[in-house]
């Protein structure tokens, strides 16, 4: 599909349709998916794009993430954008403050980190017999994201959202990543090799690209690979292409990998975040109300940390907030077909489940053993179970 296609919501539908691999249930689906939300955000939501404060080529623009929602054509990424217009359509359903929900989404830079959590955690607490109510903020006082109330027993709650992102830490190792690439790749291309010492910050990137300019241009002068060793935060080689064998020999022999130079490990230990993210929102919700803090992290960050060591950090600190029932943390990652999972430990729950096509949700309630509950038991059971939709 070209940009001009890919703009009409028509389009997608077509797209899809075509695609034999795709099941004749999941089309339908898509149809209905895409339909709803056209109705509910209109033709221009394709066309919205906006340019990064340094970049403005228009040939690169940044699409708005809902955009990117619908433009991406995976299995997993299919499966996602029905599921997330179903629960949106299953919002819209009741008197939940739905503009409010609504306009979240449409910011630009609020819908990744609060409007698609919002429609998930919304969404997964009315499937558990909740009323849900997205609260508007109030100028004068801090005031939770979402009031919830069960149906049956009209317990209250209030829910505080949150989104970790990405820390300073690897913006910038990821920066320093793609500038010494890009050093690499600007002019004349050649063959290289190496690996980054230390962190560049971004006042000493213009002397980067000018030890690595005169590396490549006395290899292409002298037609000998040239090494540059003694830089304090980098180590690379490059050689002219007639010796790109010799380079990749090399490259072997000092395990580095050939044009590429390999970066700064990148950090995933989170707790510290995490920490902080309680502390903050934790003063969101009322002190005489129970509440639930939702940290949505990065996926590399289950797979790197030790997850009990983890619990048992978090346990220890949210016992000194009283009203905070506990603290869910939520991640989606891909990963090879596996059945649905519930575990449910001293009312700790783990939930991982299966969206299909290789995508999977994790949720993992922490519980506050030292909360003093306003709430009846049969509210907890809601609660855990509204971890499994």
């Amino acid at each position: 599909m070209n940009l001009n296609n890919k703009r009409n919501w028509d389009e997608h539908i077509k797209y899809v349709l075509e695609q034999e691999a795709i099941d004749s249930k999941i089309k339908d689906e898509y149809i209905k998916a895409t339909q709803f939300l056209e109705h509910e955000f209109g033709q221009n939501i394709l066309a919205r794009d906006k340019h990064e404060k340094n970049n403005r080529d228009e040939r690169n623009p940044k699409f708005h993430p809902l955009t990117n929602k619908v433009f991406n054509k995976a299995g997993w990424q299919i499966l996602e954008l029905i599921e997330f217009a179903n629960n949106l359509k299953l919002l819209k359903s009741i008197n939940c403050n739905y503009n409010k929900l609504k306009g979240k989404i449409l910011s630009f830079d609020k819908s990744i980190i609060e409007g698609f959590p919002f429609v998930a955690v919304g969404s997964s607490l009315l499937r558990s017999s909740f009323n849900v109510k997205y609260l508007d903020e109030n100028k004068t006082r801090r005031t939770p994201d979402i009031e919830i109330t069960n149906q049956v027993n009209d317990d209250l709650l209030f829910v505080e959202i949150t989104s970790l992102g990405e820390s300073d830490e690897r913006n910038k190792i990821c920066g320093n990543y793609n500038y010494i690439r890009y050093c690499f790749e600007s002019g004349v291309f050649l063959p290289f090799t190496g690996r980054q010492k230390k962190l560049i910050e971004q006042e000493d990137w213009k002397v980067i690209f000018e030890v690595i300019a005169k590396a490549k241009q006395d290899a292409c002068l002298y037609n000998e690979i040239i090494t540059v060793s003694n830089h304090p935060k980098l180590e690379f080689s490059v050689a002219p292409l007639l010796k790109f064998d010799e380079l990749k020999k090399l490259s072997e022999e000092i395990g580095t990998n050939m044009n590429n130079v390999d970066g700064l490990i990148v950090p995933f230990d989170e707790t510290k975040r995490i920490l902080a993210k309680i502390q903050d929102k934790a003063q969101q919700i009322p002190q005489n109300k129970n509440g639930l803090i939702y940290i949505m992290i990065h996926p590399l960050a289950f797979i790197t940390m030790n997850t009990p060591e983890l619990m048992t950090t978090v346990i220890d600190y949210i016992r000194s907030f009283s009203n905070i029932l506990g603290v869910v943390l939520q991640t989606r990652f891909t990963h090879e077909r596996q059945e649905d999972v519930f575990q449910e430990v001293e009312n700790h729950c783990l939930s991982i489940r299966v969206i299909g096509d290789s995508l999977y949700n994790l949720s993992l309630l922490i519980f506050n053993h030292d909360c003093n509950m306003e709430i009846h038991d049969s509210t907890l059971r809601n609660i855990q179970s509204s971890i499994k939709f």
